[in-house]
């Protein structure tokens, strides 16, 4: 019933063009990531390192699952790696 009745009013008022929500701030809790695909608007969610500025792990738009972020975005982890090393040898005094 809700999926038939409340559902398409909450998504009407989130707005027609929405196709999707990122989420990076903190873990989201695999319930409201449900809720949300319950509605038809997908949650990705997105892992970085404020020290790189990048983003490291997305989840694909196609196959998010609730709960856990996706793969390592390609050349993010060394250069995430790359920044750290720089940061720790300018620490040390290099």
């Amino acid at each position: 019933m809700a999926r038939a009745v409340v559902f398409p009013k909450v998504r009407s008022r989130l707005g027609p063009r929405l196709r999707a929500l990122i989420c990076g701030s903190a873990p989201l809790p695999r319930e409201t990531q449900v809720f949300f695909d319950l509605l038809g608007i997908p949650v990705l969610q997105v892992y970085g390192l404020t020290e790189t500025t990048a983003i490291l792990t997305m989840d694909d738009p196609g196959s998010a699952v609730p709960g856990r972020v996706g793969t390592a975005v390609e050349d993010s982890i060394a250069a995430a790696q790359d920044v750290l090393h720089e940061r720790a040898a300018f620490a040390a005094g290099s």
